[in-house]
């Protein structure tokens, strides 16, 4: 009796050993389990070709997916893996390469949706520890209606063990990033670092990208991303084209948000960024804060124009008490300062849904030739101004409150008036103008 059982065990298991052999190291093993697969995945997946074994290589050819809102064909994908290391609670996958990934993404029609709440983000601690030592995308092609973005090339080398996850390399590169074919850049970006998928998420990662601009010319940028979501530093050095550091402080990014920032651009070219730009060099510096409300900024700007010459300007802009933040700004002060002359000027600029602004100008030896070389001169006078431009129709009110100076060698003592310009129409509503000791008026 003990002989026959121990007899049926032993055949028992060795069809076991038989059938996990066939499962692991036979193509028909891999297209079983595959077509047992294919009917608990949601959507529709379909597999042209599918050779090689689970205990090795799997080689899938033409794949096809389709779920609401997502379709996506692949040329290509192959996985070498060790399935043994599943025996100590690890996913050992030493290459997983797709070939020509293109992914459509249909979005769902506009739906009034509810006002935005801070939600935490969820942890994650995998049950088992995964090794990903080489993952590869050859051509990968995204679009969203009629959006469409590129991808040369994905690479990734990363473990995860438990929450935390180390990125020992993420590599992308973008070739022809432009919005036209005679405008063409190439764009590389790698990252490292690691982070804590759980608590406040603590992070510390460095991004590397370099760019090669439609000019010939290349920006090298490192940028490190360092804390976790309640407070997290982005500092950003970058050298080529431009010669740029930059300091972002983010608190509370997921609830309510505060900013700080810092921009020190030491010196920039506009003919090595773009050969369509007026050709101007200078500098700037840049400081801002605030929050999803409300924003501040103030700074200096040194420039050197081919058609302007050198003038630097101050300012100092606010966000202004709208709805939408983004809608336009208000100008607490602008000062420009061009040779001897001076300009500064107060108000608030809109430029959604048109431009419009309304503000003063201050004016103090400017020279009108700077803008106008047709009318040289010097100037000191006191503006206020409004308008609009809307469906390209130009529509400005002026109201000169003083003016004196010199225009084209003649000088005048005072200028006061009030002017229209309405598409290409000039309306002089009232002038006065004094002229040593006369004096002429229209209205």
């Amino acid at each position: 009796m003990k002989r026959r059982l121990l007899t049926g065990l032993l055949l028992l298991g060795l069809g076991a050993a038989a059938l996990l052999g066939w499962l692991l190291q036979s193509e028909n093993g891999l297209r079983w389990i595959y077509q047992q697969a294919v009917s608990l995945v949601p959507g529709d997946l379909a597999v042209q070709q599918l050779s090689g074994s689970l205990a090795d290589r799997i080689v899938l050819q033409g794949i096809d997916y389709r779920n609401s809102g997502i379709s996506l064909h692949a040329e290509q994908i192959v996985l070498q893996w060790n399935p043994a290391a599943l025996l100590v609670a690890e996913i050992d996958i030493s290459s997983l390469a797709i070939q020509q990934l293109d992914i459509q993404l249909h979005p769902a029609p506009l739906e009034a949706s509810p006002k935005p709440v801070a939600v935490p983000l969820p942890p994650l601690d995998l049950p088992l520890d995964l090794q990903l030592h080489e993952f590869e995308i050859d051509q990968l092609r995204l679009t969203r209606g009629e959006q469409l973005f590129k991808l040369e090339q994905v690479r990734l080398r990363t473990s995860i063990r438990g929450s935390r996850i180390d990125i020992d390399t993420l590599a992308l590169q973008v070739v022809d990033l432009a919005f036209d074919a005679d405008r063409r850049q190439d764009f590389g970006i790698s990252l490292h670092g690691e982070f804590d998928a759980r608590g406040d998420y603590p992070h510390d990662l460095i991004i590397d990208w370099q760019t090669r601009l439609s000019t010939g010319t290349v920006v090298d940028s490192r940028t490190r991303l360092s804390g976790d979501l309640k407070s997290t530093q982005l500092s950003q050095q970058s050298s080529g084209a431009l010669d740029a550091n930059l300091s972002l402080q983010l608190q509370n990014p997921l609830d309510k948000l505060q900013w700080r920032a810092t921009l020190e651009l030491a010196r920039f070219d506009t003919s090595r960024l773009d050969a369509a730009l007026p050709a101007a060099s200078g500098a700037l510096q840049l400081s801002a804060e605030g929050n999803l409300v409300s924003a501040h900024a103030s700074g200096q700007l040194n420039v050197d124009a081919s058609e302007l010459g050198k003038f630097n300007a101050r300012f100092a802009l606010r966000s202004l008490d709208q709805p939408q933040l983004m809608d336009g700004v208000h100008i607490e002060s602008l000062e420009l300062t061009v040779n001897e002359g001076k300009l500064a000027t107060q108000g608030q600029l809109f430029w959604s849904p048109a431009l419009r602004w309304n503000g003063a100008l201050q004016a103090s030896g400017f020279d009108p030739a700077e803008l106008f070389p047709e009318w040289p001169g010097k100037l000191n006078a006191s503006i206020q101004s409004s308008g609009q431009m809307e469906n390209g129709v130009l529509d400005v009110t002026a109201r000169i409150e003083q003016a004196d100076g010199r225009l084209r060698d003649y000088p005048f003592s005072s200028l006061q008036g009030n002017l229209h310009w309405h598409e290409d129409r000039l309306d002089i509503e009232s002038l006065e103008l004094g002229i040593l000791e006369g004096k002429l008026s229209t209205q």
